[in-house]
């Protein structure tokens, strides 16, 4: 649960575990989620 951590504990591990389950099947949502997490962790 991504939602009761603080940005600045999240860790890779952490987005790989949300990307990971749509990176094949809806990949250019994950992109852009994956874009947006950059923007926010930055």
């Amino acid at each position: 649960m991504i939602g009761a951590i603080r940005v600045n504990a999240i860790t890779t591990e952490d987005i790989l575990k949300i990307l990971s389950p749509i990176w094949t099947t809806k990949t250019e949502t994950a992109k852009r989620v994956q874009g947006r997490m950059e923007n926010i962790l930055d």
